[in-house]
């Protein structure tokens, strides 16, 4: 998936930003 891609996604869908909050936590909390 792209970057503009994702910006699409997120402009379209506020739950997407929820969602991304959510996986970028994880992420940092596993490689921290």
């Amino acid at each position: 998936m792209t970057s503009a891609e994702r910006t699409t996604l997120l402009g379209n869908n506020p739950h997407t930003t929820a969602a991304v909050r959510g996986l970028l936590r994880g992420f940092f909390a596993r490689t921290l």
